[in-house]
C-alpha cells in the first residue's frame, strides 16, 4: 500500500507531526511538571518543619499525599496523550490514501500499540523496529498507566503481562519502587517518562521516514 504514497508528502507530514509533538505538547508538559514540582517541594519542606499535632499539622498531613496523586495523574495524562498522538500519526496515512482502514483495526478491540503494529505491518507493509529499547520502554510505560488506572497501583489485581512490564521498568529506573505489590513512583520519574515518549516517537518517525526516501 505504501507504493501509493508520495514520498515527499509523507516525509513532510511526518516531520510536521514529530516537531509539533516535541516542541508543543511535550514542552507544555515539561513546563507544567517544573512549576508543579516547585509547589509540591514547598509542601514537603513545610511538613518536615512542622510539629506533630500542631495547628497546621492535619492540613499538611493530607497535603503530603499530593505528590503521589500528582505523579500518578501525570503518568496517566502523558500516556493517554501519547496514545492519542500515535493514532494521529497513523491517520496521516489513512487521510492521504483516502481510506478508512485504521478505523476498522482500532474498532476490533485493539489497544493503540497493537493497532499501530497491525496497521504498519499488515496494511502499509512497513515494519518498524518493535524489539528495541524505545518500543519496549514505551510499552512498559503503558502497562504502568494501566496498573495505576485499573488497580490503584496494586500489582496483584493486574494481568501478568502488565506486572512483568512494570517490574522490568522498575529495574531500569530507580524512581519506580515496588513494595508489597504496590507501585510507588517518585516525581522525578515524570521527566524520565517524557524522555521515554520522546525516544519512542523519534524511533517511529525515523523508521517511517526511511521507508519514503526522497
Amino acid at each position: 500500500m505504501k507504493e501509493k504514497l508520495d514520498p515527499g508528502h509523507i516525509r513532510s507530514e511526518i516531520s510536521f507531526f514529530y516537531y509539533g509533538l516535541k516542541k508543543d505538547s511535550l514542552i507544555q508538559l515539561e513546563e507544567y511538571l517544573k512549576h508543579s514540582s516547585i509547589f509540591l517541594d514547598s509542601i514537603d519542606k513545610k511538613f518536615d518543619d512542622m510539629k506533630i499535632y500542631s495547628e497546621d499539622f492535619f492540613e499538611y498531613f493530607f497535603a503530603g499525599g499530593y505528590k503521589s496523586i500528582f505523579t500518578e495523574q501525570f503518568i496517566i495524562s502523558l500516556v493517554s496523550l501519547s496514545e492519542y498522538k500515535l493514532k494521529i500519526f497513523l491517520e496521516i496515512f489513512d487521510y492521504v490514501l483516502e481510506e478508512d482502514e485504521l478505523k476498522k483495526i482500532t474498532s476490533a478491540n485493539n489497544d493503540v500499540l497493537t493497532a499501530f503494529k497491525k496497521y504498519s505491518k499488515d496494511y502499509l507493509k512497513i515494519i518498524p523496529k518493535f524489539d528495541g529499547k524505545e518500543y519496549k520502554e514505551f510499552k512498559e510505560l503503558t502497562s504502568l498507566r494501566n496498573i495505576i488506572v485499573h488497580s490503584g497501583s496494586r500489582l496483584w489485581l493486574q494481568r501478568e503481562s502488565n506486572i512483568s512490564a512494570v517490574k522490568e521498568l522498575s529495574k531500569k529506573y530507580s524512581n519506580i519502587k515496588i513494595y508489597d505489590d504496590y507501585v510507588y513512583i517518585d516525581i522525578k520519574f515524570c521527566l524520565e517518562a517524557i524522555e521515554i515518549v520522546k525516544r519512542f516517537f523519534f524511533l517511529i518517525s525515523k523508521n517511517f521516514m526511511r521507508e519514503f526516501p526522497g
